[in-house]
């Protein structure tokens, strides 16, 4: 598992964890139950799982999952190949991750609104929480 600690709008901290899962393993090794535990340890204000499958979000680790997207169809945007997300790893998948973040934050590839998942993180409040503006560090 690998994690980016991103700075949120307000300044709190915010993690995405990237859970190398794939749909047959679903989550047969409680990795997205150690997400939640680590983002509790570490006191983010919102917890993201990401895999190629799926991207759930949390903005209170104690609760449900507010967000569901479909990993594939956020992903495959910054994949030089949408078929690349079949056989991708971990630091593959972080890459992907991260292009997706920035452009949420600055619009590099998409224009407002338009970004993969951008209308569904903003109607649950989930939008300023990854942090317009923010900077993040790779974890292994």
């Amino acid at each position: 598992m690998r994690v980016i600690d991103l700075r949120g709008s307000a300044g709190q901290r915010t993690g995405v964890a990237i859970v190398p899962l794939d749909a047959h393993s679903s989550d047969q090794m409680g990795l997205t139950k150690s997400a939640v535990s680590l983002a509790k340890m570490f006191r983010y204000t919102t917890w993201f799982v990401v895999n190629r499958d799926r991207i759930l979000g949390w903005r209170d680790v104690d609760s449900q999952w507010s967000v569901r997207l479909d990993g594939r169809d956020v992903l495959s945007s910054y994949a030089t190949e949408p078929s690349d997300l079949s056989e991708a790893g971990e630091s593959f998948l972080a890459g992907l991750v991260e292009n997706w973040l920035e452009d949420l934050r600055a619009h590099w590839k998409h224009p407002p609104g338009k970004v993969p998942g951008e209308v569904e993180l903003g109607a649950h409040g989930l939008l300023e929480e990854l942090g317009t503006g923010a900077t993040s560090a790779a974890t292994p």
